[in-house]
């Protein structure tokens, strides 16, 4: 870093808790104190600068009507701000031209954007590395890039998002959307495996529904003579021991016509005949009974036998038209679960193809990083290939300092705060890597003060070139 392009002194009044202070920054500038000595006002401070001229009035200091940060540079340069009660005024003064016209685009171009604090980066989980990476990387992809890595559109939003949030939600939606096929492809083959091995044997080549409907057929017929024969028979029987009845009804009226005169002396001789009579009908229709049921025995004795082969043969049939049906029905699921199968394996497939096309993006996109080596994994950074939490200090330190200088403008002025989070190793460490680099640190750190030195009861300025 030239000397012109650097801060030679820093002055601030009535800024915060910081009455006055006047200092000559160096390559690292560390501002010590206790707690609430005006530590992180000095650094507030000077963060305004890359505000601008947006006020803000509560950076005045308790009491005062105005307040003033003011950067020197090697080249005589000088960036005022002052604070009133009412508005804020930026100057940027010009040895030898005085103020000069739009300072804030000037100083916008001077400081760049407010660099990344390495310390917070330095101490922060992997996850947290990683969001603060993507912030101070800002890398965006576009729905057309992302529809040509995979080949089809997708639903996820990309406007406003970093690339690599991006990528990683569209390669989580394959994941799962490929781990449930492929849960599902599983499924269709181990039922097409299981059909395949448990399916029933078809039966010999026939039409076996027609044979059923031909069986039912001839059992309905027999069914239909038997009940037409044995009614035939019990309407015969019926008619004759009815005539039989009329008969007895007749000759008894005879016998009374003829008799009646000698009804008195024959009273007791006609009461035996007519119970001969009935006797006799009696046995007359009890044989009668008897040969219907010996006619409806030889009726069953002819057509069972029939009957029962042809319900046989019915029911025969209907098993093997059972088992036709099964066996196709079968046969019908076995093609359509592999034909599932083969649409999953496909469908499986196409979403490996994506997430290959996802990683080439991811790998094109990461060759765009200003940074070489660092990719963005899916939980944590990587660096070399080897992940953030495993990389070794030096290098994590390194990164840190890169990603803060990424936003730095001409004058290269990287404000820290938190150093104490570092141990004396790791700030060593972040000191030689700065020194490597053509930048200014300007950084608070906490210190306790020694009750026997009354200089380290306020803030004091530590410099090293």
């Amino acid at each position: 870093m030239g000397d012109k392009l650097r801060a030679v002194r820093i002055k601030i009044d009535n800024i915060l808790g910081v009455e006055h202070l006047e200092f000559e920054p160096g390559k690292v500038t560390i501002i010590k104190g206790p707690n609430a000595s005006g530590k992180s006002s000095v650094l507030e401070a000077v963060r305004s600068l890359w505000k601008g001229n947006v006020h803000d009035v509560t950076l005045l200091r308790h009491g005062a009507k105005k307040g003033e940060v003011c950067l020197l540079m090697g080249d005589g340069v000088e960036l005022a701000k002052e604070v009133l009660e009412g508005k804020t005024l930026l100057s940027v003064r010009v040895p030898k031209v005085g103020d000069i016209p739009r300072a804030p685009g000037y100083v916008k171009g001077l400081l760049g954007s407010l660099s990344l604090n390495p310390i917070e980066f330095i101490t922060a989980k992997p996850e947290q590395q990683k969001a603060l990476f993507l912030r101070a990387t800002p890398l965006q992809v576009t729905r057309e890039q992302l529809e040509t890595a995979v080949g089809f559109p997708l639903t996820i939003p990309v406007e406003g998002r970093h690339a690599f949030d991006v990528l990683a939600a569209a390669e989580k939606l394959f994941y799962d959307d490929r781990t449930e096929v492929n849960r599902n492809l599983k499924q269709k083959q181990a039922a097409v495996q299981q059909l395949a091995t448990s399916l029933p044997k078809a039966p010999p080549e026939g039409d076996w529904p027609a044979h059923v409907k031909e069986a039912e057929r001839e059992v309905r017929a027999l069914d239909a003579e038997q009940r037409g024969r044995k009614q035939e028979a019990e309407r015969t029987s019926a008619e004759q021991i009815i005539q039989l009845g009329r008969d007895v009804d007749a000759e008894t009226m005879e016998v009374r016509r003829t008799a009646q005169v000698q009804i008195r002396e024959i009273e007791r001789v006609l009461a035996e005949h007519i119970e001969r009579l009935r006797q006799v009908t009696a046995q007359l229709q009890a044989e009668k009974r008897d040969a219907l049921k010996v006619m409806l025995a030889t009726i069953d004795s002819e057509v069972s036998p029939q009957h029962q082969e042809w319900i046989q043969k019915a029911e025969h049939a209907r098993t093997m038209a059972d088992q036709y049906i099964a066996a196709e029905s079968a046969r019908n699921l076995l093609t359509q679960y592999a034909a599932d199968a083969k649409a999953l394996t496909e469908e499986a497939q196409g979403l490996t193809q994506g997430l290959e096309g996802l990683r080439a993006l991811r790998a094109s996109l990461t060759a765009d990083l200003p940074i070489p080596g660092v990719t963005v994994g899916e939980q944590e950074l990587e660096v070399d290939g080897i992940p953030m939490s495993r990389v070794e200090e030096s290098r994590k330190v390194t990164l840190a300092v890169e990603l803060a200088m990424l936003g730095a403008g001409e004058l290269p002025l990287i404000v820290v705060d938190g150093l104490e989070a570092l141990d004396h190793h790791t700030l060593e460490l972040f000191k030689q890597v700065v020194a490597k680099y053509d930048a200014q640190v300007l950084a608070a750190r906490v210190e306790d003060p020694d009750p026997t030195r009354p200089e380290t009861l306020g803030l004091t300025v530590e410099r090293e070139e």
